[in-house]
């Protein structure tokens, strides 16, 4: 049994809540007072982090608001200029960027990086969703996220049924908008499965995305998508000369892991690149 399994077993809900709410209040003052003496270290910069979350507190932040460098990504004439980068981290950013956003981002990292500095990137890989719903294998995380839409948007927000599904949780995955919190899109789950077993991985994900309207699309949620070999494609033709895949919790280049949750892993595509 997990550590987190006996954790839920042995004490009650009342009590976690409780705890999650003083341990996040402890979070917000240990940053509040580390940034008051002390500036980020310019060395470790986290892409598409903010100060709302209260991340480890040396981090220095870049993201498009309430950040240290707030940047409009896809605005496409920032400059990154640090040449003491040592570690790069993003986690679940560049899904909601643009092909040519996130080109000309790879590039300016890749020209302010050491020799010996490492990008770190965590995404959702949309090869494993896609293959864990066709095979009804390993989809525990999209039961959660289908308890969680039916929580959160049909019963709180008196959306329609459908937000319910367990195929729109995988849907949601890989096309979804902003409005508040994450929308995934909705089709019909024959509509869904016709698609799923007649198109190829990146005519499906396109597919999705295509189900957002233009209002939808410029909220900047899920509106790109990635799997290994099209990152890996994508970092390389930056100019980056090794990436290699990794798991949670697993570095092959000593990274600081500080900055890294696991509560998205079991959908999670994560790599490691180096000059």
């Amino acid at each position: 049994m997990k550590i987190s399994e006996r954790i839920n077993l042995y004490f009650s809900e009342d009590f976690l809540k409780f705890a999650r709410y003083v341990k996040s209040k402890l979070t917000k003052i240990y940053f509040n007072l580390y940034r008051f003496y002390k500036n980020p270290d310019s060395s470790y910069l986290a892409i598409g982090e903010s100060k709302e979350y209260f991340p480890p507190p040396y981090w220095t932040l870049m993201d498009i608001k309430e950040s240290d460098i707030n940047v409009n990504f896809e605005e496409t004439n920032y400059k990154v200029n640090n040449s003491q980068l040592k570690f790069i981290y993003s986690s679940h950013c560049i899904e909601h960027l643009s092909d040519d956003a996130i080109n000309y981002l790879f590039n300016e990292l890749f020209i302010s990086m050491k020799q010996d500095s490492v990008l770190r990137i965590e995404t959702p890989d949309v090869k494993k969703i896609i293959g864990d719903i066709k095979d009804n294998r390993n989809i525990d995380y999209l039961k959660k996220i289908q308890k969680e839409n039916l929580k959160n948007l049909v019963m709180n927000r008196n959306m329609d049924d459908i937000f319910g599904e367990l195929h729109v949780a995988a849907l949601g995955l890989i096309s979804c908008y902003v409005d508040e919190i994450h929308i995934p899109v909705t089709c019909s789950k024959e509509v869904f499965e016709e698609k799923l077993y007649s198109s190829t991985l990146d005519e499906f994900c396109l597919w999705a995305i295509s189900l957002q309207s233009k209002e939808q699309l410029v909220t900047h949620g899920h509106i790109n998508f990635w799997y290994f070999e099209k990152l890996k494609k994508a970092l390389e033709f930056a100019g980056f000369k090794t990436v290699e895949k990794c798991e949670s919790n697993q570095s092959f280049n000593d990274f600081d892991l500080s900055l890294e949750r696991s509560h998205r892993k079991e959908y999670s595509l994560i790599v490691e690149a180096k000059k």
